[in-house]
């Protein structure tokens, strides 16, 4: 199976601190490598992570699976968040602005219901917009017809050569 991407690199970050120290690198990196970087939102769970890491590879070696063993870690990371208030990703593929405000506020109205929930910011990406926000009632944005994906614990864009 052709994949259409491939992972370069994957940095750690654990503070603001190391955002600013290693910012450069990556958008270096991806404009060496004519790549995108992307960031989670969502603070991960070190302990949990560790833990699920070494169970991953405990059942990688039960099945004979050995090759997979160096992705574990990566794995674990991606499925394991810390935090207490979630931040979601409303992702419109679109670059029409008008539609683009209309979603937001959309989302806002919901947010106000959803116990002070808030926008936190909108990327633009290759085809069009993320929404940053907290969680909202989704069976009710669905009503108001908006087709738009979800995403509840993803990456969203950090930089890309494009923009």
């Amino acid at each position: 199976m052709a994949r259409d991407m491939e992972v370069v690199d994957n940095f750690f970050l654990y503070n603001l601190e190391d955002f600013d120290k290693k910012i450069h690198k990556i958008v270096d990196s991806c404009k060496a490598h004519n790549a995108r970087a992307y960031i989670r939102l969502n603070r991960r769970n070190l302990k949990k992570t560790g833990m699920m890491t070494l169970k991953k590879v405990t059942d990688l070696i039960i099945s004979e699976d050995y090759k997979a063993i160096k992705n574990a870690y990566l794995s674990a990371a991606g499925e394991y968040n810390s935090e207490p208030r979630k931040k979601w990703i409303v992702d419109i593929d679109t670059k029409d602005v008008l539609y683009k405000n209309c979603v937001s506020n959309a989302v806002y109205e919901l947010l106000k219901e959803a116990d002070g929930g808030q926008i936190f910011g909108e990327i633009p990406t290759k085809a069009g917009y993320h929404i940053i926000c907290n969680p909202f009632n989704v069976q009710k944005f669905r009503r108001l017809n908006f087709k738009e994906d979800i995403h509840k614990d993803n990456p969203t864009l950090l930089y890309a050569p494009f923009s």
